[in-house]
């Protein structure tokens, strides 16, 4: 049953919560050509929050209720400019009280204070009605008088109260109470090359993102005890020389062919909009075509002859193997994460984290390595990048040979050059936090 949704961190009145976001004209415009309703996101946008949020958002409506009732305790003298205010709120309350055929009646919309004022003048004049506040459809707030025995106990209204601050809090969780949902069942979560999604999904919907790449192996395997990343398992051996790209619309024409066998799949009713029309970069669509590619690769992994299997246990040899194990993508020496185990530290004595001034394009790097042989540059950001050797092992020099080499012509053109074999520059550390890297522009790319 593929369905869309989108997601949008809807602010939350009296709750600090307002959230920034950058976004690249690149993005906007690839996001255009795929066409993303952007009236959609902000419009219709389901918000989300996490535990953690949810849980200030509790205690601030509670703290809110506790003061309120505080306030209605403490007497305030009317000002001379709401006298006559607050005469007209008398009246229309004392011919509602003496109108034996009206149990309700809704006072005009009106400020806090007024509020204060009339809720006090009630509990005076009026003991036989009791108020509260409501809104109207436009968001206004005004006082509800009700009559015996429309009245309600002040336990009936302080639970009202409450059930009340519950949605605004349900609202809030929105699509975050999915993500816990998914948490809870314990089921078996498929991505095709998932690192960046498990990140955001983590840290939008669940918590804040350690800083320690242990911390977060950690977190991973306790939130999702079984994950399974499509681009690994395209990549084990029984699938070489028949699967040569792993990007998930190659992926799924090459599955769709001989000698893949087909798994049938039903939608529900009122789900197949889809169709055999491909509409990649729907985010329905491309969860609905990941796991299609799963379905397929698992059955051609376990039976390759007959009919595929009519139970699939994700505890069967086939697939210990690419539990907790993730494609890893633009990493020097480094393919795959598995967030079960220790993962093995790379050779990186022939990559050099350079910094430069902000101007420097691709070309006035490469000019510097002119002597050096063929490099690749990884850009970090404007005024730095990885500086990837690959030459080394056939020039026979050390990482601090070739910084020593470079040394006067660094410091002329005010940059520096470290290498990753250094215990410095291996000491630089990964972080999943939301400090993104700026990125170049396309005429900087390799």
């Amino acid at each position: 049953r593929p369905f869309n949704f989108h997601c949008f961190p809807v602010p939350i009145r009296h709750f600090s919560r307002d959230v920034h976001f950058q976004c690249q004209s690149s993005s906007i415009d690839f996001l255009v050509q795929n066409k993303l309703d952007f009236n959609k996101i902000f419009y219709e946008g389901v918000s989300f929050l996490r535990p953690d949020e949810e849980e200030q958002l509790r205690n601030l409506l509670t703290k809110r209720r506790e003061e309120f009732a505080e306030k209605a305790k403490v007497d305030v003298c009317v000002p001379p400019h709401m006298m006559e205010t607050m005469a007209a709120v008398k009246e229309k309350v004392t011919r509602f009280v003496s109108n034996a055929s009206e149990v309700m009646l809704d006072l005009p919309p009106s400020t806090g204070f007024e509020r204060k004022l009339t809720f006090q003048l009630g509990s005076k004049e009026f003991p036989q009605c009791q108020m509260q506040t409501e809104s109207n459809e436009k968001g206004e707030k005004f006082i509800r008088v009700l009559k015996l025995p429309e009245m309600k106990c002040p336990e009936a209204l302080e639970e009202e109260a409450r059930q009340k601050d519950e949605l605004v809090i349900q609202d809030a969780v929105g699509v975050a109470g999915v993500f816990q949902m998914i948490i809870s069942s314990g089921k078996l979560l498929v991505g095709h090359n998932m690192y960046l999604d498990l990140l955001h999904t983590i840290r939008h919907y669940h918590s804040s993102l350690p800083q320690e790449f242990e911390d977060f192996q950690t977190l991973v395997c306790g939130l999702f005890p079984r994950l399974i990343d499509n681009k690994l398992f395209a990549k084990q051996p029984q699938f070489q020389g028949k699967i040569d790209n792993t990007s998930l619309s190659a992926l799924w024409a090459q599955l769709s062919e001989e000698p893949f066998r087909q798994v049938n799949v039903e939608f529900g009713h009122g789900f197949d909009g889809y169709g055999d029309a491909a509409q990649y970069h729907d985010a329905a669509y491309d969860a609905y075509i990941t796991g299609r590619c799963f379905l397929s690769l698992l059955s051609n992994t376990i039976s390759k002859d007959g009919p595929p299997p009519s139970y699939l246990d994700c505890s069967q040899v086939p697939l210990k193997d690419l539990i907790h194990r993730v494609n890893l993508m633009k990493s020097i020496g480094v393919e795959e994460v598995h967030f079960a185990r220790e993962n093995p530290v790379p050779d990186r004595s022939n990559v050099f984290l350079m910094t430069f001034p902000a101007q420097w394009r691709t070309i006035h790097i490469l000019n510097v390595f002119e002597d050096l042989g063929d490099i690749r540059v990884r850009w970090v950001n404007d005024t730095s990048a990885f500086i990837i050797l690959t030459e080394m092992n056939e020039m026979c020099k050390e990482p601090q040979e070739i910084v020593s080499q470079l040394q006067q012509c660094l410091i002329d053109k005010a940059c520096t050059l470290q290498s990753l074999a250094d215990p410095a520059g291996a000491g630089v550390k990964r972080r999943h936090e939301g400090e993104e890297c700026s990125r170049p522009s396309k005429s900087k790319k390799c």
